[in-house]
């Protein structure tokens, strides 16, 4: 069963997870206007419900975007952020019709 509150996109870009003081790079894999999902970075051990901060490098100046973890596996982390966040701008065309954003 599909529960996503929005259409996600595959997406690359490269993100930053701040964990406390603790810096995780990773690579997005998708992204929607609730949350994403990243590539699992290289020592990460974090649960679920884990409080995050995400700089996201989409091509406009990265600010903080409070999130969640949701879920995540071996090779992989989805997370939900704190409020809706704006797609990056090249997928408005994507969207455009699709009531997602």
């Amino acid at each position: 069963k599909e529960l996503r509150r929005a259409p996600r996109y595959d997406y690359e870009c490269s993100v930053m997870v701040l964990l406390g003081d603790d810096g995780h790079f990773s690579t997005m894999e998708n992204i929607s206007a609730m949350g994403c999902c990243i590539h699992r970075p290289p020592g990460w051990s974090q649960l679920r419900g884990v409080k995050v901060k995400l700089f996201m490098n989409l091509g406009r100046s990265a600010q903080a975007v409070p999130a969640t973890t949701i879920w995540s596996n071996e090779g992989f982390i989805g997370f939900e952020y704190a409020t809706p966040q704006a797609l990056p701008p090249e997928l408005l065309s994507i969207t455009v019709g699709n009531e997602a954003g």
